[in-house]
């Protein structure tokens, strides 16, 4: 009877309170709010976005066509094209929660649904993972810890990392592959690998670099397996297909995805990210308890208990395998202040991946096996006393951050901003001053009107230069964009009604807000000359010297930029060392240095300066740059 009852205690402690914890903290922190958004600030409101197009789009092309151009377009960055490849589009958790929001009828509730399921599904694959790796008895802690790790609590500002599950379910179906290899294993391992890109772009490129790994240390194993390795390898490269040549189009289109160092570093971990400010809540109670503010990018908590039974771990020969790949990508997450970053920077995706302290994700999931089986190894006193300090340390200090939301956006109600833009079947795109913030851009799904403007996760140089122009001089925008009408957010509607070149049309009602809508006067703005950067435009190499080169682009003649040219223009740089091949790099154009959009004839447009050690080199020795502004023909 006693050891009945012992056995019945350890299966409680060890499974069902885990198995409770797990789904308290989905239930609590993720309850679906029908009036409130997941996420502070601008991130909430644009991830709302997203889902509510990809929704809409759903229901407008079909399951049938998730990977045509039209799907991918969004009415943001006119003219840009496939403007939802420009962040994390999350399409395929769209699709799986489209049912969910057609039944609700409110797309909060069912993001919060989705939340709450995400994390119930990072505690379930931890554990069927921890257990194919030999975590017995404490599997179910392991998949707690996981589901509920410092990073991610840092990181429910930013729905698309609420995914976590989706490493421990591929890592899981790789054991069972490994385990006992067949057709079918093999086929749901790729699946599981190459289907991440539909949910995060970043884990994807995470997943493919883990994957490789693993078929190498495999196959320098079981050489005799290398054909099903291979197709493998092949399958997941295929199913990842679809949704990464959407992010190669948008590439092509903008002049590149890559990042500079300089970006890398502003979004890199530091050495004391593991003990970042969440906050816990031991941060919060007590005083002298660390908390390192490094930004939420290179946040990655982990705590005091944790790091000293990763460092005990070591002492297991059995166990360094996991913590040499947790160490690696700590390292990795540094980013290039460091070195070690440099080893995978060229690996494919790592040069558009800025956010690089995201790697701290696999610090906790690399390290988690190691920590729980050395776990598995103390006495049963000594495991529940550590168990109780791990939990202890990442107890949430304050609820996931909300934002208010008009619940009143997702009845069928057309609000009158939106019936005043569509008057007459008008679409033409949209100026608005000032710039769109990104719960306007979410209202204006209500319309199929395109804004010139809007927010996403990547910037782009041309929208930066409208949106400094549009500050500036509202005139001078509207002939720049060309656009035919312009919605003023601000308090600027009383001025413009008398401005000669706007027509006034009337303030409407729009959640909460009055947008005032003007139109342009027909011919009252004079037309001045486009100028082309290909062509009315000429670049100089003044020497001065000390390791500087300095390329100054100039204006042939007088005019105006085209702004909707300008969006499918790059800038083609090229170096040529005596003796050597070109190196020939694409890049995006450096908007942010223009010095205007309206220039004189012999006028500087841009100055780009590169300092750089090769350029200190001897004359006959120096490197010899060129550079061409590329445009289409129309």
């Amino acid at each position: 009877m006693v050891r009945r009852r012992a056995r019945d205690w350890r299966k409680i402690s060890e499974t069902l309170v885990p198995s409770l914890l797990a789904l308290i903290g989905a239930c609590f922190r993720f309850f679906p709010r029908g009036d409130q958004i997941l996420g502070s600030g601008a991130d909430g409101f644009f991830n709302l976005w997203t889902f509510e197009l990809v929704w809409k789009h759903l229901s407008q092309y079909g399951l049938g066509h998730v990977f045509s151009d039209g799907f991918w377009q969004a009415p943001i960055f006119y003219p840009q094209k496939l403007a939802l490849a420009l962040s994390e589009a999350q399409l395929y958790l769209g699709i799986l929660s489209w049912p969910i929001r057609q039944l609700t009828g409110n797309g909060n509730l069912t993001l919060g649904i989705c939340a709450s399921a995400m994390s119930l599904a990072a505690f379930v694959f931890a554990t069927l993972w921890l257990r194919s790796v030999g975590v017995e008895r404490l599997s179910a802690w392991g998949g707690v810890f996981f589901a509920s790790c410092g990073w991610l609590q840092k990181q429910t500002l930013h729905y698309q990392n609420l995914c976590i599950f989706l490493f421990p379910l591929a890592l899981w179906s790789w054991e069972r592959f490994k385990s006992r290899p067949s057709f079918l294993r093999g086929v749901v391992c790729a699946a599981a690998f190459g289907w991440i890109g539909g949910w995060n772009l970043y884990y994807q490129i995470f997943a493919n670099l883990i994957l490789v790994i693993l078929l190498g240390f495999y196959w320098t194993k079981n050489k005799s397996l290398w054909l099903p390795l291979l197709c493998l390898g092949g399958a997941a490269a295929a199913i990842e297909l679809p949704i990464v040549l959407k992010y190669f189009q948008v590439s092509a289109l903008i002049g590149g995805l890559s990042v500079s160092d300089g970006t890398f570093k502003m979004f890199s971990a530091t050495p004391l990210s593991w003990l970042a400010d969440v906050p816990t809540v031991l941060q919060r109670l007590l005083p002298f308890y660390p908390r390192v503010n490094v930004g939420l990018e290179g946040s990655g908590f982990l705590g005091f208990t944790w790091l000293v039974c990763s460092l005990l771990a070591w002492r297991r020969v059995s166990l360094r395998p996991f913590l040499w790949a947790a160490l690696a990508a700590w390292l990795v997450s540094l980013g290039p202040n460091y070195g070690v970053f440099y080893l995978v920077k060229y690996f494919p995706g790592f040069r558009g991946a800025r956010a690089i302290g995201r790697v701290q994700i696999l610090v906790m999931l690399f390290s988690l096996p190691a920590v729980m089986l050395f776990l598995q190894s103390l006495r049963r006193w000594q495991q529940g006393a550590v168990l109780f300090l791990i939990a202890l340390e990442l107890i949430p200090g304050a609820p996931p951050f909300y934002e208010k939301w008009d619940p009143a956006f997702f009845n069928g109600a057309v609000p009158e901003f939106v019936q005043a833009l569509e008057r007459g079947g008008n679409t033409t795109p949209l100026l608005v001053t000032p710039n769109p913030d990104a719960s306007f851009q979410v209202n204006m799904l209500k319309s199929s009107t395109a804004l010139f403007g809007g927010y996403s996760g990547r910037e782009l140089t041309s929208e930066f230069l409208l949106g400094r122009v549009v500050e500036k001089d509202l005139r001078l925008a509207v002939i720049f964009s060309q656009a035919q009408r312009v919605a003023v957010t601000g308090s600027q509607s009383e001025s413009l009604r008398s401005a000669p070149y706007l027509a006034f049309e009337g303030c409407y009602s729009f959640y909460g807000a009055n947008p005032c809508l003007f139109d342009v006067k027909p011919g009252v703005l004079e037309n001045p000359p486009r100028l082309r950067l290909d062509v009315d435009a000429k670049w100089s190499y003044p020497d001065i010297g000390n390791g500087v080169h300095i390329a100054v682009l100039r204006a042939l003649r007088s005019g105006v930029l085209d702004y909707n040219l300008l969006t499918r223009c790059g800038l083609d740089e090229e170096l040529k060392f005596r003796g050597l091949p070109a190196i020939k790099t694409r890049k995006a154009l450096p908007m942010y240095e223009f010095r205007g959009v309206e220039f004189k004839k012999d006028e500087v447009i841009l100055e780009l300066v590169s300092k750089q050690a090769w350029f200190s080199l001897p004359q006959g020795f120096r490197p010899h740059k060129t550079d061409q502004i590329t445009c289409p023909s129309s």
